[in-house]
């Protein structure tokens, strides 16, 4: 009797070690950035060291150059690089991708949107992109709502539903920089 006991456990704690080694696993491939979603910084990381694109033909030092700049919060610098790489290689989703990111921490938030549109359009088996995309959205629509609730009388329900959502849109992307 003590054997079937063992039997009918074995397989669960199997099954629970593979599930949690492939969560484990899934997690470090998925894991590209140490902030938490929703910060002002923009999403999906590469780390410095990660090639630019596998079908690049950038020059190496180029890409290395914009890489060092970025992983320097040299933002300007790096977006200048990016762009000039972006316009150099139009089809690769991950030079646009910089390029949006660099512009988003610059708070460049339309050039931001347009560049992850671009990566988006090449690329669009990979989130990341999107998810940018959702961010700089968001961003701009959160600072709509804080214009829209200081314009708007005290008393509108226009402004209680503008300050509202500006706080919604708050707890997604974080509170403007003062």
């Amino acid at each position: 009797m003590q054997r079937n006991r063992v039997f009918f456990i074995a397989p669960f704690f199997i099954s629970t070690f593979i599930s949690l080694v492939l969560a484990l696993l899934l997690a470090g491939c998925t894991a590209t950035s140490s902030q938490a979603p929703g910060a002002e910084a923009a999403a999906g990381e590469l780390p410095a060291n990660q090639p630019a694109h596998p079908t690049s033909s950038a020059p190496l030092d180029t890409v290395a150059q914009a890489e060092q700049l970025y992983a320097e919060a040299r933002f300007e610098p790096a977006r200048q690089a990016f762009r000039h790489l972006a316009g150099q290689f139009p089809r690769n989703a991950y030079f646009w991708f910089r390029l949006g990111n660099c512009s988003m921490q610059l708070k460049r938030y339309v050039e931001a949107a347009q560049a992850f549109e671009q990566a988006r359009l090449l690329d669009p088996s990979d989130g990341r992109f999107a998810y940018n995309l959702a961010l700089v959205h968001s961003t701009l629509a959160r600072d709509a709502f804080l214009q829209a609730r200081l314009q708007l009388p005290p008393h509108s329900p226009w402004r209680l539903e503008a300050e509202q959502n500006r706080r919604l849109l708050e707890a997604v992307v974080g509170a403007p920089a003062r």
